[in-house]
């Protein structure tokens, strides 16, 4: 896999990573190589504090620009490189150290800024804003606002 963080990204910055396909792969194949990709773009953004913006799959082909030289054990009928590409489009906000926010799981931190969004209605809250809101609310709240909202989602055991 390749990726483009050869510098340390800042807000505006273009990530990708990428893997090249042999067309030999089975959908099912395909569709999990993309969620790796997919998963360690969030990785290498969630590293450096970045948020990700949507991400967008694009396929190219040997010759296209930007696309290296096919490495010599890659052939198949349909050699083509995948770029998972997501731009940086703010920083992740520091939580105090006296904050219970920085206690929680990230997927559990995610669930409850949803949750605080959805209630803001039409109002658009930054991660900031819900993280405030989460925080005056308090950690009782947050835990009964987590359990009501995990319906049907894999709890943790």
């Amino acid at each position: 896999m390749y990726d483009s963080m050869a510098a340390v990204p800042k807000v505006g910055d273009t990530l990708e990573v990428s893997v090249w396909l042999t067309g030999t792969e089975t959908l099912d194949e395909a569709k999990s190589i993309g969620e790796t990709v997919k998963a360690e773009l969030m990785n290498r953004m969630a590293a450096v504090s970045l948020v990700p913006g949507p991400i967008r799959n694009v396929f190219l082909r040997p010759g296209d620009s930007r696309v290296p030289p096919v490495p010599d054990h890659i052939h198949g009928p349909d050699v083509r490189l995948l770029v998972a590409e997501v731009d940086a489009v703010g920083r992740v906000p520091a939580l105090s150290p006296l904050s219970f926010l920085g206690d929680l799981d990230p997927v559990d931190l995610a669930r409850l800024r949803a949750v605080t969004r959805l209630a803001a209605g039409q109002r658009v809250l930054s991660d900031e804003e819900c993280d405030r809101v989460i925080e005056a609310l308090g950690p009782d709240t947050a835990l009964k606002t987590l359990l009501d909202n995990v319906d049907g989602m894999a709890r943790p055991n």
